[in-house]
């Protein structure tokens, strides 16, 4: 199958590597006619995910997905304001300071307390959360291609 678009998506690993143009170079050599990034610096693996999974559904080519992983701690809420864009309310809200745009009633002190109780699960559910975060990525990677998108998910970080 040629596949029309190549997009790459991930952490600030990732991020660094389109701001290179690295994702628009493999696109070339592969012949694939469109690159583009949806990394963003901060990001969980579950919008590593989501992102990925809502372009497949936008887009009517067949796409080539490079998935770069990352941290299994990071976590993410749906607390920004109402945004029409493509990301939505969530973020990170251990690495990203969006506090202009945090939807009221939340606040700093609640970003702190949702990191302290982050830490009272974190190192006990290692397990857990990688064996979840498994089996989304199978998940995905039968979603995107059943639908005659290619994936290619490696681990970045951790």
């Amino acid at each position: 199958m040629k596949y029309q678009q190549l997009v790459v998506n991930g952490c600030s690993y990732m991020e660094s590597y389109a701001s290179g143009f690295g994702h628009q170079e493999l696109a070339e050599r592969l012949s694939i006619p469109q690159a583009m990034s949806l990394a963003i610096g901060g990001s969980a693996n579950s919008r590593i995910i989501r992102t990925t999974l809502k372009h497949s559904y936008i887009t009517l080519q067949p796409t080539l997905y490079v998935l770069g992983m990352t941290f299994v701690s990071r976590e993410e809420l749906p607390i920004l304001q109402a945004s029409s864009d493509f990301e939505g309310r969530w973020t990170n809200f251990q690495n990203q300071s969006w506090s202009s745009r945090w939807d009221a009633p939340w606040t700093q002190a609640d970003t702190d307390a949702m990191i302290e109780l982050k830490l009272k699960w974190e190192l006990n559910s290692i397990l857990d959360r990688a064996e979840d975060l498994m089996y989304r990525i199978l998940a995905m990677i039968h979603s995107l291609k059943s639908r005659g998108h290619a994936v290619i998910v490696f681990q970045q970080a951790d």
